[in-house]
């Protein structure tokens, strides 16, 4: 039925035509009545039969008149339009969620772009970095693919994403008994006397590296990050290779006259004093100057004899002296 009603409409036409310019019309004139633009069909007027929506939407790209002359129905029209332009909110398999940064509506597809460290068409797949990019981590450290990314891990004074940024370790005052010189990838401490160890942190006994480095039978006693040597007398300084001379005090030999030596000293007493340091009175007594029975008392440089009321005994020296004396 359909059919016929659009022989007669075409047959209409035909005959206004011939009446107003003739059988024959120009290009212009021809366009008025009836313009389509051309598309695969199978040799017959779509025009004239009910839309068939693969070959009209599908197979290709119509518009949304030409699907309502599919469907002829308002809701199924718009229902059939959404799912040609929002196949990302409509397709179950499409793109997928962790690795899609966002879908993008195109006729009757869609297309997923993909989060960094993704691929695929439908963002499913890992890019496996450390594999696309042997060189995404610097020096030796090493690449560790993760799903959607990949982190390096970095030797010892780097650090950064791709390693490749120099730590300072100067920064954090490492080296604790020295200076600190930053290198790429490392550092080196410069230690103050008395510590070593690659942050200084070593105390250096001197006294088994160095047996003499305390003079003149000095003691050497190890100290942290130094050490001091104990002197024996007569010397001193911080090797004990110095001399203490011992007569500028002035009380070192109480009566006598002090004469500096080596590591020592000497004393020569006044008269009537003895001892190292003359500070011993010298007893005279003790020589037996006085005679039997008399009393001796000691005095500074001198004793005296105290005989008793009988009277003293020369000694026999004396008595022998005496007697020869009388004797014609």
């Amino acid at each position: 039925m359909k059919f016929v009603i659009a022989l007669l409409v075409l047959c209409a036409v035909e005959r206004t035509l011939a009446a107003e310019v003739g059988v024959f019309v120009d290009k212009e004139k021809a366009s008025e009545f009836l313009h389509r633009g051309k598309r695969a069909n199978g040799g017959r007027f779509e025009e004239f039969m009910q839309g068939d929506f693969e070959r009209e939407c599908l197979e290709e790209q119509c518009n949304y008149e030409e699907a309502r002359e599919v469907f002829e129905n308002d809701q199924a029209t718009a229902d059939a339009w959404s799912n040609l332009w929002d196949q990302c909110a409509h397709m179950q398999d499409g793109c997928v969620s962790d690795g899609t940064d966002h879908c993008e509506n195109i006729y009757n597809s869609y297309v997923c772009h993909c989060n960094p460290g993704y691929t695929g068409n439908r963002c499913q797949s890992d890019i496996n970095e450390c594999e696309v990019g042997p060189t995404v981590c610097s020096g030796s450290s090493s690449c560790n693919n993760i799903v959607g990314s990949y982190n390096c891990l970095c030797e010892y004074g780097w650090t950064g994403d791709g390693c490749d940024i120099d730590i300072n370790e100067c920064d954090q005052d490492i080296c604790v008994n020295g200076l600190c010189s930053n290198l790429p990838g490392t550092f080196e401490c410069y230690c103050k006397s008395g510590y070593t160890g690659d942050t200084c942190t070593e105390d250096v006994n001197e006294c088994e590296l160095w047996s003499s480095l305390c003079s003149n039978g000095g003691s050497c006693a190890n100290l942290i990050g130094w050490y001091e040597c104990h002197c024996a007398n007569g010397w001193t300084g911080s090797d004990c290779a110095q001399d203490v001379n011992e007569c500028e005090n002035n009380d070192t030999c109480v009566h006598g006259e002090c004469q500096n030596e080596f590591g020592s000293f000497s004393c020569t007493c006044d008269a009537g004093y003895t001892g190292q340091l003359c500070d011993i009175d010298f007893d005279e007594c003790s020589f037996g100057y006085c005679p039997d029975g008399a009393t001796c008392i000691d005095g500074l440089n001198q004793f005296s004899c105290v005989c008793p009321s009988t009277g003293c005994t020369a000694p026999e020296e004396e008595q022998q002296i005496e007697q020869q004396a009388e004797d014609p």
